[in-house]
Parts: structure tokens; C-alpha cells; sequence
């Protein structure tokens, strides 16, 4: 482990150590300027390392146990971690394959991805795998590196394997249970129309997959942003090329003008063109009048589609 946090920005997947114990994972580390956005974990608690709740698929809960524990006293929003390099003890940089605790997941994945054009040696492994703390059926926590040009043929190819058997949706999964929640006509429109494929069942292996920008993208939010509160908006997706990523982007047509959205949690992952939503999040306004909504956890961060969507 690292000791110093610097290099300055973290990567996602990278794992950090906070004055109060707790470990967090970085989910974007160019959220800012000098900042990263980070979910917690695990948490020390009696010698022993205690996960934290999903905050996807148990968002309130998440919310909840990172207000009990104190974790985030000064957040500029409730229970969101934006930590400054000064807030870091220590980083645990995510690890390439074969460094983490063997070669990676069994089963067909890592060839499936090779020959939908992912440079395999280039997936990096987070989680309690990259850490050491792992059990021997614990998941595959993998980073992937994609162009944006290439996810539909990522995504067409995952899919296709759920659809032939060769890959699975691994039973009891909490995503999976979400999105069939959350999702007009569930997890099986999902894979059928192609919007997600990133958390399987590889021979014996449960794989959740992080897709990130092959590419340095510039802060998540600039330096001349202003926070203008909480804020709902409805509309017709209208660009959706950067919504499979972890920053997942999309330009949303509303009655008030285009609005730009970033979303964190997995719902952002799904959007298509043409799809019609609400949304809601944190409004910000970059000089003089571009809006964007920012969402961290799906509650209280709603997207919602109004009508079941067409492909």
C-alpha cells in the first residue's frame, strides 16, 4: 500500500485509507480539481473489517451507516465523499491481472472481452481482491478500460453470451434485483436491448465489471460551478455515447433547455437516445447558463423512465 496518496489524481478502482479507518473506493478520481469522489467500503470495527452496505442496491442504508459513523462531518452534500489528498492516510492502487490473487475469474469472460476489442491487459482488479482481504469465493471487482466506440460491440457481445448460456446473471445479485425493480420490463429487456452486461456469472466466478474512459477525461465539475440546490427535471435523452461509463454521461432535452447529467450509480448506465425520464440530483450552473445534474445513489437521486422505452 502506498503511503503517500500522491500521485495526484487517483484512478477508479483505487482503494483509500481515511483518518477515521475507513476504506474507500474511488469512483472518480478527477471529480474535481485536487478532489476525488469516493464510496466507503469497509470500516474497522473490533480488529476486523466490516463492509458497508451497497450504496446501489441499499442506497438509504448506505447513506444511513455513513451519517452513524461520522465518516463525512463537512460534506457539501449529505453522505457524498469528496475527499482532498490531506484527508488520505494511504492509497491502495487498483492492481493489474495476475497481480491480484491469481490469473482472474474463471470461464469464458476475459476471452469474450479480447474479442470485442478490450485489451485485457490493461483491466485492473479493485475490491477486496486488490487488498488481500478476499475469500476464495469473493467477487471479481474488475476496471475496464473501453473507447467510447466500442461499447455497443462490448455490450452486443456480453449480451449475446447471457442470451447462449455461456455467461450468466449470477443468482441472488442485488444489482441484477434492482434493475429489475427500477427498469421497465427488468433485467431481461436490459440484456435484450443491450444497455447492461457488466455484472455476470463467469464459470465460477461473480464478475462486476467498471467500464472507464481509455482516455483522461478532464474534472467531473469545474472550478466556477455554483450549487444551486436539489432539482427534478423531465425530458428526452438526447446523447448517450458516455452513459456506460462509471461517470456516466448524458445530455437530457428538457422544456427548460438541454441539461448535462452525470450519474454515479448504475441506472445512469442503462439510458439509450430517445429515452424519456425524470431525473433528479444536484443542479449546478457553469457560467453564464449551462445546467447540469449531478446524481450519487439512486435514492435520492431518481431516474426514472416515463414510459417503457423502445430499444
Amino acid at each position: 500500500m502506498n503511503k503517500n496518496p500522491s500521485p495526484w489524481p487517483l484512478e477508479t478502482g483505487d482503494q483509500a485509507t481515511t483518518a477515521a479507518g475507513a476504506i474507500a473506493l474511488v469512483w472518480d478520481g478527477r471529480f474535481q480539481d485536487q478532489k476525488a469522489l469516493v464510496k466507503f467500503k469497509y470500516i474497522r470495527n473490533q480488529g476486523k473489517m466490516q463492509k458497508l452496505p451497497s450504496a446501489f442496491s441499499a442506497a438509504w442504508k448506505y447513506q444511513q451507516r455513513v451519517g452513524q459513523l461520522g465518516l463525512l462531518p463537512a460534506a457539501q452534500h449529505p453522505a457524498v465523499g469528496v475527499l482532498s489528498p490531506a484527508e488520505l492516510v494511504s492509497v491502495a492502487p487498483s492492481r493489474p491481472l495476475g497481480e491480484a490473487c491469481g490469473e482472474g475469474p474463471s470461464g469464458p469472460l476475459l476471452e469474450l472481452l479480447q474479442d470485442a476489442g478490450i485489451v485485457v491487459a490493461k483491466i485492473r482488479v479493485t475490491g477486496s481482491r486488490a487488498l488481500g482481504i478476499h475469500r476464495p469465493d469473493s467477487d471479481w471487482d474488475l476496471i475496464v478500460p473501453v473507447w467510447e466506440e466500442q461499447i455497443p460491440q462490448v455490450r452486443e457481445t456480453l449480451c449475446r453470451a447471457l442470451e447462449r448460456g455461456e455467461l450468466n446473471i449470477p443468482e441472488a445479485s442485488n444489482t441484477w434485483r434492482r434493475i429489475d425493480q427500477l427498469f421497465p420490463g427488468g433485467g431481461a429487456r436490459v440484456v435484450e436491448s443491450r444497455r447492461f452486461a457488466e455484472t455476470v456469472q463467469s464459470g465460477n466466478s461473480k464478475v462486476a465489471m467498471i467500464f472507464v474512459e481509455a482516455s483522461e477525461p478532464a474534472p467531473a465539475l469545474g472550478p466556477d460551478w455554483e450549487c444551486v440546490g436539489r432539482a427534478v427535471f423531465q425530458g428526452v435523452v438526447r446523447d448517450s455515447r458516455h452513459s456506460a461509463f462509471k461517470r456516466a454521461g448524458y445530455v437530457l432535452e428538457t422544456r427548460q433547455g438541454p441539461v448535462h447529467g452525470i450519474c454515479y450509480h448504475k441506472l445512469g448506465n442503462l439510458l439509450r437516445e430517445g429515452d424519456q425520464i425524470v431525473v433528479a440530483g444536484w443542479h449546478y450552473i457553469q457560467p453564464p447558463d449551462r445546467h447540469y445534474l449531478v446524481q450519487f445513489y439512486p435514492e435520492p437521486d431518481l431516474l426514472g423512465w416515463q414510459c417503457p422505452p423502445t430499444a
